[in-house]
C-alpha cells in the first residue's frame, strides 16, 4: 500500500487520496495546520467528491470497452462492488449486445450521445432501463475514454409498459 493512500482513475488524471488530516504540514493564521487538500487543491478535491459521491450513475470506459471507473452511485445502482465492475468490458453489463456495440461505435466516430436507451443487467439478475449521456475524452484523435452519465428510468418504463398493455 502506499501508506493509507490509495488511487483512482479519475480520467487523465490519477489523483492520489490521502486520508482527511493524515498529513497535516500545511500551517493556518491560527497555529492550527490544516489538511493538505485544503487550498490550492480543493478544486481537485471537489472534483472527486462530485465524481465518487454524485449522486447520478458515471463511469469511464477504456477504447477497448474495459471499464476504467465507477462512481458508487453506478456501483450501488447495479448492486456490483468496484472488484466486480471496473476492469470488466462494458458490454458484459449490457442486455442488448448490438445496443452497446453501436454505443461504442457512435462514441468512436466523435458522436455525442444525450439520453440514449438501453438495459443493464444488475447483479441480482434484474434487468435496469437506463437512459445513457456519454462522450470521449480525445487528445490529438486518441480516444483516451468515455464519460458517461446513467440515468435509471427503470420505474418510468415499468408504468408505460403497464399502460400499453391497459389500452
Amino acid at each position: 500500500g502506499h501508506g493509507g493512500r490509495g488511487s483512482i482513475y479519475l480520467g487523465r488524471v490519477e489523483f492520489c487520496l490521502v486520508p482527511l488530516y493524515s498529513d497535516c504540514t500545511t500551517p493556518s493564521h491560527d497555529g492550527l495546520t490544516m489538511p493538505p487538500n485544503v487550498g490550492r487543491s480543493s478544486e481537485s478535491h471537489d472534483f472527486i467528491d462530485l465524481f465518487e459521491n454524485g449522486a447520478l450513475g458515471l463511469h469511464f470506459v477504456g477504447p477497448d470497452g474495459i471499464i476504467l471507473n465507477a462512481n458508487q452511485a453506478e456501483l450501488d445502482f447495479l448492486g456490483y462492488s468496484q472488484d466486480e465492475y471496473v476492469g470488466h468490458h462494458i458490454a458484459e453489463f449490457h442486455v442488448d449486445a448490438p445496443v452497446i456495440e453501436d454505443i461504442l461505435a457512435r462514441l468512436s466516430r466523435k458522436e455525442i450521445l444525450k439520453n440514449y436507451e438501453a438495459r443493464l443487467r444488475a447483479k441480482d439478475g434484474s434487468i435496469k432501463h437506463v437512459l445513457i449521456t456519454s462522450n470521449v475524452l480525445w487528445e490529438q484523435n486518441t480516444f483516451i475514454h468515455t464519460r458517461c452519465f446513467t440515468r435509471d428510468i427503470t420505474d418510468r418504463k415499468k408504468v408505460e409498459e403497464e399502460r400499453e398493455r391497459l389500452i
